[in-house]
C-alpha cells in the first residue's frame, strides 16, 4: 500500500480502477532504478508512466488524457502498486514511502495538448507566449512550482546484495527494456503534411533582460494560406521528424544533447541567454518563419529576418555600437542616442525595437547590438528619443563620465575636452560623531576615502573609470593602481571595510580613539584630511621661550599650523579638556601634537599653568631642562642658561673616596655612587640609588654615613623592612665599625630617649615608623634613608605619610625598582626626596593617565619614559651588573639571613617548645633508635615554621613570613629589570604561597613540581618567553636535568646541607656558554633550626641530610647532644 501522502493524491475511483489494472497484469515495468522507473500500462490505450524521486519529492507522470488534465490517474496508481510488490524495486518504493511532497510531471507543461492529432487544433494564438525568465539558453519555460522544501538528508545507499540483485534482474529483462522497440510503438504519430513550424520571438523593450522563443505551428488551409500560430502539442520525437532539415537542426540546438522522452508533450518555450542570441536568432530567421511579437494592444506578429540571413561564422554582421550625441537645440542642449557602425549612423528614432540581450530591429531586419553593460542608459534614450539638459552641458558630461561604463560621446568642437592620466591626491573625510553602522560600535568613526583628480572628486566605491572636471574641461582617467595603494594604506592603519559599503555614506570605520593617529599619519603622507567638514592640519614646529624670575622660570611658545600659529597655552588647554584638535584662526582644525604633549605631559604637570604657558620653580630646573630637550627651537635668557649649565655638571660627577675609617673596598662604580651622593648634597637634591641587585647599594650608603660621622654631622635614620635589620647591622659592623648603630625597632625603645649625640645610624622598620611617626618627626636627622623604598609607592598610605613628616637635611632612597607597576608611583618617592618636584600628585597622575594604551602608541609611551628619565637623571642613579661590573665572577653566591617578625617568632617558639617536649619525651620513653619518625616529624614542623607558619599550622594563614617579605621584593625587582630568576624549595606548599603572592602582584611565572606533566613546556616558556620572569621549582622535580640558562638569579628558599645539591640547582642557570652572571641567594631564618642545620653541615652532614630529605636511615648516628642542639 503506498504511503498516506501518496494515497491522498488519488481519488477513490482512481485507486479502485488502478487496483483492477494491477490484478489484470496490465502493468509492465520497463526500467527501475533507485530514483526512477518507467512503465507501460495497458488501459483504453497503451500509456507510458514515469515515476521519479527528486530529493524528497515524488514526481508522477502519465501520457493519458486524465493526467494531462492535472489529475492523478489510475495508471500511476497501478504502477505504484507494481513497484511496491516487486522486491527488485524495493529501494525506490522505500524512497517513495519517505516522500514529503508530490508533484505531477505533466502538470508542469502548462496544460499542453495530448498526444493525438487534435493537439494541432488547439486554441488560436494568444498572449501566453513565455515571457521574462532568468533561465539560461536552452532551459524550457515551465509553470511556477511550489518552493522546494528544506533539503532532506540523503537517502541511504543500497546494500551490495540489492545492487547485485538489481543488475541480475535488469539482465533478465533486457528485452523488456528495448527502448527502440517501445519508442517505435509509442511514437506512432508522424509529422502532419499540413503543418509547419514557426518561431515567435518576444522581448519587452523596457522590461527585463529575458528574450523568449516559442516554437509553434501553423496549419495550411485548403486555399493554401496558413492559419494563426498555435501551440506545439506533440512529443519531442515527432518534433525531430519535422520535414525541414533546418527545423531539425534548430530542435537539436534548443533541446541540447539530453535524451528525448517519448512520452508527454515536448517543451517548446525557451529563454534565450544573451550569449546565445547571435546563434539562435540567425538560425530561426533563416527558415523564413521567424516572427517578432510586438506589444499591443493588440499584440502583433511581425515577420523578421536576420541581417545577412545566410548566417555563417565568416559572414556574421558586426554589431552596432551605442553612442551619445550632445547637440545644441535652441537656447539649450539635448542628448540623443544612436547606433553607429563604420560610417553608418542610425538615430534611436529610427529603431523599431531593441532588446537588452543585444539585438535590434531596423527596417524589418534583426541585427546585433553591442550593449556592454550600458542598457539602462540605452533604454532611457530609446524611450525619450531626445533628452533636454538645459544650458550647462558640463554638468551632463560630469554625470556621463562618472558612470560605471562610459558610453562613446560625439561632442561638437565647442565642447572639446582634454584628457589626463595624472595620479590623484588621496584624502579622507572623518565622521567623528559616534554613529553605528550595521552593528558596528558607536565608538567607531566613519571614514570616506576620496580621490581628487584636479578639481574633481571621486569616491573609492565609485565604479566609474573616469572623472570630468567641468571647470577645466579635463577628463581624468582614474589610476586604479594608485587608488588601490591608498586603500591598502588605510587597511594597514587599522581601518575596517564595512560590508555593503557602496550603499552607505562612510564605507570605512575605525575606533574613534585612533582617529588622531590615523589623521596625523595621513596628513604627513601628503593626504588631505577633513573632520566633520572642517579642513584638518597637522602640527608643525613648536617655538618655545624661557624667561627667568626671582625663583621661577616662565615658559611660553606657539605651535605652527601651515601659515598660522596657535599659542602653547591654547594647546595645553585643549589637551586638558581631552580634545584631539584645536580651532585654528582660519576656522580649520589643528591636530594637537599629542606625541610631544604626551612625552612632556608629566613635566608640564609639575609646573603651574599660566595664561601664556607654564611656570616652574627653580628647584624644578631638571624638569624644565628635560622638557626643552624635546624641542628643536628654544629661546632662553642668560640666567636660565647659567643654571642649566651648572646642572649639567652632573654628567661630570667625580668618584669619591670613603673615610679612612671605612674598612671595606669600594669598586669604581661604587666610588662614583659616593661622588653622586656628594653632588646631590651640593644642589640640595634628594636622590634614589637604584642600582641592580647585588651591586652593593648598602655598602655605598654605609660609606656615605661613615663619612658624615667622620665630618661630625648628626645622626641619620635608615628605614628598612624588618627582615633586613640584621643584615644592616652585620654590614655596618663589617664595613663601618665606628658607626654607632641603634635598633630603634627593639622593644626597649620606649624605655629610653633618643640621644642624638650617642647615635650615628638608627635603624627602624617601616612598621615601627608608622607607630612612632610623631616621636621620630621631632628629631632632626642628617640623612633619612629608605631601603626598599618602593614601600612608599602609594602616596596615600600611612607609611608614605610617616616618611614625609620626618625631618632631615638630606634624603636618600634605595630601590632596585622605584617604579613597579605605574609611573604614578614615582610621585610619592620623588615627593619624599624633593617635595614639590613633580607638582601636585593629582596633576601628575592625570597627565600620565592621558598616555594610555587606548590613545597612545608604544613609541609615545616610551617617549614619556625617556623624557622623565632625562628629567630625573640627576636624582636617580641606576647601574646594572653588565654596565659597571664586568669583572665580577660569573657565579656569585650569598646567604641572606632574615629576621622573623614578632608574630612569626612567637609562633616559632611555641612550635619549638612543643616539639622539644614531645620529642624528648618520646626519646626518654622509647629510646633514640625507636624515635626516628617522631624526630623527623618534629624537625619538619620546625623547618616549616621557619619558612611560613601556615606550613606547620593551616590556621595560621594570617601570620607573616620573613622569607616571603624578603623574597617578593627581590622577585619584583627581577621582573621589573627584565631579568629572570629560579626559585627552589623542598616544600611545594611553600611554593604555593609564593605563587599566590605573585598572582596578587600580577607577576607571571612558570611552575614545576613532581605532578607537572609537560616539563618541557614549562622549561620552554621560561627560557623563551620574555614575559615570564620567574620559575618556581620543587627540588625533587627540577633540582637536576634542566637547562635554564635564561635565569640571572637563583633563590634557595630552604637550606640543603650538601653543597653539591645546591650547586646542581644553581647550575640549572649557570652552564657552559652562558655570558651573564648568576647570583645565587640562600634564604636562612635567623635563630631557627635553619641556622643550626648550617652549623652542622661540615661535621654532621648525614644528620643534616636526614633532616632535609626525610630519610630516617640518616639518623643512625644522631646523638642526644646533636638533638638538643637542633631543638634548642
Amino acid at each position: 500500500m503506498p504511503s498516506p501522502l501518496l494515497t491522498r493524491q488519488f481519488s477513490a475511483q482512481s485507486r479502485q480502477r488502478g487496483d483492477a489494472i494491477l490484478r489484470n497484469g496490465a502493468v509492465q515495468v520497463l526500467d527501475a532504478t533507485a530514483t526512477a522507473a518507467v512503465a507501460r500500462v495497458q488501459g483504453t490505450d497503451e500509456y507510458m508512466v514515469v515515476i521519479e524521486m527528486e530529493r524528497r519529492a515524488a514526481l508522477l507522470g502519465c501520457s493519458c488524457p486524465y493526467a494531462a488534465d492535472g489529475a492523478y490517474c489510475k495508471h500511476v496508481w497501478a504502477t505504484l502498486g507494481s513497484l511496491e510488490a516487486s522486491p527488485r524495486s524495493r529501494v525506490l518504493s522505500d524512497a517513495l514511502a519517505r516522500a514529503t511532497s508530490v508533484r505531477l510531471l505533466l502538470a508542469e507543461l502548462d496544460d499542453d495538448a495530448l498526444l493525438d492529432d487534435d493537439a494541432f487544433e488547439d486554441d488560436a494564438f494568444d498572449n501566453d507566449v513565455r515571457g521574462d525568465s532568468d533561465a539560461a539558453f536552452g532551459a524550457p519555460v515551465a509553470s511556477p512550482r511550489a518552493p522546494h522544501p528544506a533539503l532532506p538528508s540523503p537517502l541511504p545507499p543500497p546494500t551490495w546484495p540489492a545492487i547485485l540483485d538489481r543488475a541480475a534482474w535488469q539482465m533478465r529483462n533486457a528485452d523488456a527494456t528495448d527502448y527502440t522497440a517501445y519508442r517505435s510503438r509509442a511514437t506512432r504519430a508522424e509529422w502532419p503534411d499540413d503543418r509547419r513550424l514557426v518561431y515567435v520571438i518576444e522581448g519587452s523593450v523596457g522590461g527585463g533582460h529575458s528574450l523568449s522563443l516559442e516554437v509553434m505551428t501553423e496549419k495550411r488551409a485548403r486555399d493554401g494560406s496558413w492559419s494563426a500560430p498555435k501551440r506545439f502539442g506533440y512529443s519531442s520525437t515527432v518534433w525531430m521528424q519535422a520535414p525541414e532539415a533546418s527545423d531539425r537542426e534548430i530542435t537539436r540546438l534548443l533541446l541540447g544533447a539530453a535524451p528525448l522522452p517519448d512520452y508527454g508533450i515536448a517543451r517548446t518555450s525557451f529563454v534565450i541567454a544573451p550569449h546565445a542570441v547571435t546563434y539562435v536568432l540567425p538560425a530561426v530567421c533563416a527558415t523564413g518563419r521567424a516572427r517578432l511579437k510586438l506589444a499591443g494592444p493588440p499584440p502583433t506578429l511581425l515577420p523578421v529576418t536576420w541581417e545577412r540571413a545566410a548566417h555563417t561564422a565568416t559572414t556574421a554582421p558586426a554589431p552596432w555600437q551605442f553612442t551619445i550625441a550632445l547637440e545644441r537645440e535652441g537656447d539649450g542642449w539635448v542628448l540623443s542616442g544612436a547606433l553607429v557602425r563604420g560610417e553608418e549612423r542610425r538615430d534611436f528614432r529610427e529603431i523599431t525595437w531593441m532588446h537588452a540581450t543585444g539585438v535590434c530591429l531596423l527596417d524589418g531586419v534583426l541585427a546585433p547590438v553591442a550593449v556592454d553593460g550600458q542598457w539602462p542608459l540605452m533604454i532611457e534614450l530609446l524611450l525619450q528619443k531626445r533628452l533636454p539638459i538645459g544650458d550647462n552641458p558640463s554638468a551632463a558630461l560630469e554625470q556621463l563620465y562618472a558612470m560605471p561604463r562610459v558610453p562613446a560621446l560625439a561632442l561638437p568642437p565647442e565642447l572639446a575636452i582634454t584628457e589626463s592620466h595624472a595620479a590623484p591626491t588621496p584624502g579622507v573625510r572623518f565622521v567623528a560623531d559616534p554613529v553605528a553602522w550595521r552593528g558596528y560600535s558607536t565608538h567607531m568613526a566613519g571614514v570616506q576615502l576620496v580621490f581628487r583628480y584636479g578639481g574633481a572628486e571621486v569616491s573609492a566605491s565609485d565604479a566609474g573609470a573616469t572623472r570630468f572636471d567641468g571647470s577645466t574641461r579635463t577628463l581624468y582617467h582614474r589610476d586604479r593602481d594608485a587608488e588601490q595603494e591608498a586603500l591598502a594604506r588605510l587597511v594597514k592603519l587599522g581601518l575596517t571595510i564595512v560590508r555593503g559599503a557602496e550603499s552607505i555614506k562612510a564605507p570605512f570605520v575605525l575606533p574613534r580613539t585612533s582617529l588622531r593617529r590615523v589623521a596625523q599619519q595621513l596628513t604627513v603622507d601628503g593626504w588631505w584630511v577633513e573632520v566633520d567638514g572642517r579642513a584638518f592640519r597637522a602640527p608643525g614646529a613648536v617655538q618655545a621661550r624661557v624667561r627667568s624670575g626671582v625663583d621661577w622660570f616662565d615658559l611660553d611658545g606657539t605651535v605652527a599650523y601651515g601659515d598660522t600659529t596657535v599659542s602653547l597655552a591654547a594647546i595645553l588647554e585643549a589637551k586638558r579638556l581631552g580634545e584631539d584638535t584645536v580651532l585654528l584662526p582660519n576656522g580649520g582644525l589643528g591636530l594637537l601634537p599629542h606625541d610631544w604633549l604626551d612625552q612632556i605631559g608629566p613635566i608640564f604637570a609639575g609646573g603651574e599653568r599660566t595664561t601664556t604657558g607654564a611656570r616652574f620653580r627653580t628647584s624644578q630646573l631638571a624638569l624644565l631642562d628635560a622638557l626643552l630637550a624635546t624641542l628643536p627651537h628654544v629661546d632662553v635668557d642668560a640666567a636660565f642658561a647659567r643654571q642649566r649649565e651648572a646642572l649639567r655638571g652632573f654628567e661630570r660627577v667625580l668618584p669619591a673616596d670613603p673615610a679612612a675609617s671605612f674598612t671595606g673596598t669600594l669598586r669604581g662604580y661604587q666610588r662614583e655612587g659616593l661622588g653622586w651622593m656628594h653632588f646631590l648634597r651640593t644642589f640640595g637634591f634628594g636622590g634614589c640609588l637604584a642600582d641592580d641587585m647585588g651591586l652593593g647599594k648598602t655598602i655605598q650608603v654605609l660609606a656615605l654615613l661613615d663619612a658624615r660621622r667622620a665630618e661630625g654631622h648628626g645622626p641619620s635614620l635608615v628605614v628598612v623592612p624588618r627582615s633586613l635589620v640584621f643584615n644592616w647591622r652585620t654590614e655596618a659592623a663589617k664595613f663601618a665599625p665606628q658607626l654607632r648603630v641603634v635598633d630603634w625597632s627593639s622593644a626597649t625603645r620606649h624605655d629610653a630617649a633618643f640621644d642624638s649625640t650617642a647615635v650615628d645610624m638608627a635603624l627602624v622598620t617601616y612598621g615601627t615608623l608608622r607607630r612612632d611617626a610623631v616621636r621620630l618627626s621631632e628629631i632632626a636627622f642628617d640623612y633619612v634613608v629608605l631601603d626598599e623604598a618602593q614601600a612608599i609607592k602609594n602616596q596615600s598610605t600611612a607609611t608614605a605619610k610617616a616618611c614625609r613628616v620626618l625631618q632631615a637635611s638630606h634624603r636618600l632612597a634605595m630601590s632596585g625598582t622605584p617604579v613597579e607597576n605605574r609611573l604614578e608611583e614615582l610621585w610619592s618617592l620623588l615627593d619624599f626626596l624633593n617635595p614639590g618636584m613633580l607638582g601636585a600628585s593629582s596633576r601628575f597622575a592625570t597627565s600620565l593617565r592621558s598616555v594610555s594604551a587606548d590613545n597612545a602608541t608604544a613609541g609615545t609611551t616610551a617617549g614619556v619614559d625617556a623624557v622623565l628619565a632625562r628629567a630625573l637623571r640627576p636624582v636617580i642613579l641606576r647601574r646594572t651588573k653588565r654596565e659597571v661590573a664586568p669583572e665580577l665572577p660569573e657565579r656569585i653566591e650569598r646567604t641572606l639571613e632574615v629576621e622573623l617578625e614578632p608574630k612569626q617568632r612567637a609562633f616559632y617558639e611555641q612550635v619549638r617548645a612543643k616539639v622539644r617536649a614531645e620529642v624528648m619525651l618520646q626519646v626518654e620513653t622509647s629510646g633514640l633508635g625507636r624515635s626516628k619518625l617522631h624526630i623527623l616529624e618534629g624537625l619538619l614542623r620546625l623547618r616549616q615554621a621557619a619558612c611560613h607558619p601556615v606550613l606547620a599550622d593551616a590556621r595560621k594563614k594570617a601570620l607573616p613570613s620573613a622569607k616571603l617579605d624578603a623574597l617578593l621584593p627581590a622577585l619584583a625587582d627581577v621582573a621589573a629589570e627584565k631579568n629572570k630568576a629560579l626559585v627552589f624549595s623542598q616544600f611545594t606548599s611553600f611554593l604555593a604561597l609564593v605563587r599566590a603572592a605573585l598572582d596578587e602582584r600580577g607577576i607571571p611565572y612558570a611552575y614545576l613540581d613532581g605532578r607537572t606533566k609537560n616539563r618541557h613546556a614549562c622549561v620552554d616558556r621560561f627560557q623563551n618567553d620574555p614575559s615570564c620572569p620567574i620559575f618556581l621549582i620543587s627540588l625533587k622535580a627540577g633540582g637536576h636535568g634542566l637547562n635554564l640558562t635564561a635565569a640571572d638569579y637563583v633563590y634557595l628558599l630552604d637550606p640543603w646541607w650538601n653543597p653539591a645539591v645546591e650547586a646542581q640547582a644553581i647550575d640549572r642557570a649557570h652552564r657552559i656558554g652562558r655570558m651573564r652572571h648568576v647570583i645565587a641567594t640562600r634564604l636562612v631564618a635567623r635563630d631557627t633550626i635553619e641556622e643550626k642545620i648550617l652549623a652542622l653541615q661540615a661535621g654532621k652532614r648525614a644528620l643534616a641530610d636526614a633532616i632535609l630529605s626525610s630519610d630516617r636511615t640518616g639518623l643512625a648516628s644522631i646523638g642526644r647532644e646533636e638533638l638538643e642542639l637542633l631543638l634548642a
